[in-house]
């Protein structure tokens, strides 16, 4: 790492703030999102047996073991991203050049969740293109 005088960590520090910030909210969105996932499996007998007392046969739409299938597979999906999220935030913390192409990517998967995502994502995209940014992270240096 080269040294940086006060006002360089200080200026870097500030464009990566809002990128800070953002990383914690996902990251908590995307806990509150597996966890309420996991708890909604044991529950889907008991969806599917409401429906068919309303007169509605779901199993005529999607089965129950491929609807569980699908949760299953939306948890790790969303966990993976979780942990993006977690190795992009301790990159940050501990100011590695890795933190600028995974925040880029972290930033492209942000912005598939139109359109506050993709305005999310617009916005910080700038920060991490910023010279600051990048002198305060080594990247390119």
């Amino acid at each position: 790492m080269i040294e940086l005088s006060g006002e360089e960590l200080r200026e870097g520090n500030k464009q990566l703030e809002g990128i800070r910030i953002w990383y914690w909210i996902a990251s908590i969105l995307t806990l509150l999102s597996v966890i309420i996932n996991a708890i909604c499996i044991p529950y889907i007998p008991y969806i599917y047996l409401t429906y068919r007392r309303l007169g509605i046969n779901l199993e005529q739409i999607i089965s129950q073991r491929t609807f569980i299938l699908f949760i299953i597979v939306n948890i790790v999906v969303v966990f993976i991203f979780l942990i993006i999220l977690i190795i992009g935030l301790v990159g940050l913390k501990n100011r590695r050049p890795y933190s600028i192409p995974l925040g880029r990517a972290i930033l492209v998967l942000t912005m598939l969740n139109v359109p506050i995502g993709t305005i999310i994502g617009a916005i910080l995209w700038g920060r991490l293109r910023h010279p600051a940014a990048k002198k305060y992270l080594n990247y390119g240096v």
